[in-house]
């Protein structure tokens, strides 16, 4: 499993494992899956312990892991190549293997259509549960080679050797590979937003020349730090948005054209929100039509409260100042939750002042180090720059139980709507 795992390593460093970094629905991105497992499944047979006429081997690792992450037909194609190999090698349990490596490729398949169907493709990526599958994978193996393997004493023999070792390294190996797959996938990560981290380098850096009145320079300023917004959106996020509709279009098409409405409207208020204010009206249908997608991808582990008063939405606050809050609560607290995941959005109006709260029940607020939370700091420097360091945005969490960012900015409407708030308050 060592080398195994070494060898896998090494191949994540390759263009090869691209496809492997997100759900493949393409044909071609299935192909390769297909080639890369049956690999893997190809050598767990050589890299095996030879114990009379048995081997006891690694092949689970590929065969359930190319059904997880590329689909039933390719697990069933992935095993089936794997069980051909091993039947070719012959032995007591060759067609015992040959069934039960076609079965451990259906096993991760259909976990992948199940998991697709309830919009939970995250957990596919998440080594528990791979590991989890692996070992009913296992199990399975070795009721089947107690069920085909003859004579029955000698594959009794056999399963009280091998059944244990095999369980906890294909367990653990396969858990090993997922968390390779997810190195791979935050350093691909980390190079799509360098440009990012460069622009905000470069922007702090023009910050005393700011201080000094330069009117145009923080103009230039304002407007590179909203576009710096803009670009901050999680690149995830986009295989994911686009992946949604193609999951959900065959079974709802309302729903599926839904859903790319809202991405468009998502995508056009990103590209062309102006770096003025905007009303929070204008500000929650961007957010809104996030959500949309958001929402499809979890379905029903997570809900959206939102509890905005009506006299507050003519209020003007910052251009894009709740998306990347409301993204924050989902990327690093709903999605990290087993349970259901919950997000409100609230607002109110005190002491002249607009407050608006996203608040989540996963309580997994850590504070940023390095260049983590981006999105937040900028959308607080930004607040603070225009009204003043009284304003901007503050964090309470509780671990495990809650997380809740405050954005305050002061009350900026026109004067009838603001009298109307005044007699409400």
């Amino acid at each position: 499993m060592c080398v195994y795992l070494v060898i896998a390593y090494l191949l994540s460093k390759t263009p090869l494992f691209i496809p492997l970094m997100q759900v493949t629905i393409r044909l071609p991105h299935k192909l390769v899956c297909y080639l890369v497992f049956s690999m893997f499944c190809i050598m767990g047979t050589y890299f095996g312990l030879h114990i009379d006429d048995s081997i006891a081997n690694t092949r689970a690792t590929g065969a359930v892991l190319g059904g997880m992450l590329g689909g039933p037909s390719v697990g069933f194609l992935v095993g089936l190549t794997g069980g051909l190999h091993r039947y070719s090698m012959g032995g007591m349990t060759a067609l015992a293997c040959m069934v039960s490596t076609i079965t451990e490729g259906l096993i991760g398949g259909l976990l992948h259509r199940y998991l697709l169907r309830r919009n939970r493709i995250d957990m596919l990526f998440q080594p528990l549960v791979v590991g989890r599958t692996s070992l009913v994978a296992e199990l399975l193996q070795m009721i089947i080679i107690l069920l085909l393997a003859r004579p029955f004493d000698s594959a009794v023999e056999l399963v009280k050797d091998i059944a244990l070792p095999m369980m906890i390294t294909n367990t653990v190996g396969s858990a090993m590979f997922m968390r390779i797959l997810l190195d791979r996938r935050a350093i691909f990560k980390k190079y799509t937003s360098a440009f990012s981290a460069k622009a905000l380098q470069i922007a702090a850096r023009a910050e005393g020349a700011l201080r000094q009145g330069f009117d145009q320079q923080k103009q230039l300023l304002a407007q590179s730090e909203i576009k710096l917004l803009h670009a901050q959106v999680n690149p995830h996020f986009l295989f994911n948005a686009f992946n949604t509709p193609s999951a959900v279009i065959r079974r709802n098409p309302d729903h599926a054209r839904q859903l790319v409405l809202s991405l468009s409207t998502f995508f056009r208020k990103n590209l062309k929100r102006s770096n003025d204010e905007v009303s929070l009206r204008d500000e929650m249908e961007h957010v809104n039509a996030y959500l949309e997608i958001e929402k499809a991808r979890f379905a029903d582990h997570m809900t959206v409260e939102i509890t905005l008063p009506e006299e507050l939405m003519d209020a003007r606050l910052p251009a894009f100042s709740l998306q990347p809050i409301v993204e924050n609560a989902i990327k690093h607290g709903i999605s990290q939750m087993i349970e259901s995941g919950h997000i409100h959005i609230s607002g109110r109006y005190r002491a002249n002042t607009l407050e608006l709260t996203v608040e989540d029940n996963a309580g997994t607020y850590q504070p940023p180090t390095g260049g983590d939370g981006l999105g937040m700091n900028l959308v607080d420097r930004r607040i603070k720059a225009r009204y003043g360091n009284r304003y901007g945005i503050t964090v309470e969490s509780e671990a495990d139980t809650f997380t809740r960012v405050e954005v305050r900015v002061p009350l900026i409407q026109p004067k009838k709507a603001l009298a109307d708030i005044e007699r409400a308050a």
